[in-house]
């Protein structure tokens, strides 16, 4: 019996990236919401906490071993994937940049990614190798801007615990600023069970607070 989110990620994907027609806006976000909505379902209820980081003041704040630390504990760490673009073959940042709701907990292997200029997209990437972990991305010393990954991802009931597990496996503290030019280094997405998403709520010089 076919997979339905297999069935639903290939259906999105010909929307994303379709060959012989112009990509249509309200029919990529209705089947991406109908397959969140069953992605939210098979997860038994839980959200998904997508963290982001950001090289505050001209370095990244997550080491090597943060990002083990986060995969032995379950979270889903996009690693960095080769691309052949057209300045050439190299390795690029493994965030999800929302091209495909799945890509918070798996990479997506999309292949080519078609030319449209009319939405910003970076649709003429092929995408060559994605890693699928930390041992796979170390080997093959996959860095973007000196980094093994830049974001993260993992299910749960309960936002605020998962940023608390976050601080603890890493030692980071979410309520950094950061550089007042770069901003803060540490971000965190959630999206409930039924789809709806809220940002982590950073006040300068404090701690995570909550999401909005």
């Amino acid at each position: 019996m076919t997979d339905e989110i297999e069935v639903l990620k290939a259906e999105l994907n010909e929307l994303m990236y379709p060959q012989d027609r112009p990509r249509d806006p309200k029919a990529v976000v209705a089947k991406r919401d109908e397959l969140r909505r069953v992605q939210m379902a098979r997860l038994c209820g839980d959200g998904i906490l997508y963290y982001d980081s950001n090289n505050s003041g001209g370095s990244w704040w997550l080491k090597d071993e943060d990002w083990k630390a986060l995969e032995d504990a379950g979270w889903t760490v996009h690693w960095a994937m080769r691309v052949r673009t057209q300045y050439g073959v190299m390795w690029e940042s493994g965030r999800n940049y929302d091209d495909d709701p799945l890509s918070m907990l798996e990479r997506p292997k999309l292949g080519k990614r078609w030319p449209d200029k009319t939405d910003g997209f970076r649709s003429d990437d092929e995408i060559l190798h994605v890693n699928t972990s930390y041992e796979e991305a170390l080997e093959n010393d996959a860095r973007w801007l000196g980094a093994l990954a830049c974001s993260a991802a993992k299910a749960g009931p309960d936002p605020e615990a998962l940023v608390a597990e976050f601080e603890r496996l890493t030692g980071q503290n979410s309520g950094d600023e950061g550089c007042n030019c770069c901003g803060p280094p540490h971000s965190f997405r959630w999206t409930s069970p039924d789809g709806q998403e809220g940002y982590g709520q950073i006040e300068v010089t404090s701690r995570f607070t909550g999401f909005s």
